[in-house]
């Protein structure tokens, strides 16, 4: 399947660009990982393949509206 029918069918499915659909993803396992208490903020970033904890913060704000320090502290 060429990258652009792939764009096409994942955008039609879901309404998110290939991008949107694997960060969504990610973010939803981040959320898990969070809660478990297992691990902190930097290394549940590293573990759903954010190679950046910043940029992790920044996407988890803007899909949540919380920081992932937050986020803990409010369903935790």
């Amino acid at each position: 399947m060429s990258n652009s029918t792939l764009y096409r069918k994942l955008k039609g499915l879901t309404g998110l660009s290939p991008n949107e659909f694997v960060r969504k993803f990610r973010l939803r396992k981040a959320v898990n990982l969070l809660l478990s208490g297992e691990h902190n903020v930097s290394e549940t970033a590293f573990l759903t393949g954010f190679s950046d904890s910043n940029y992790f913060r920044f996407c988890f704000k803007e899909e949540y509206g919380l920081t992932p320090s937050e986020y803990i502290k409010k369903y935790r």
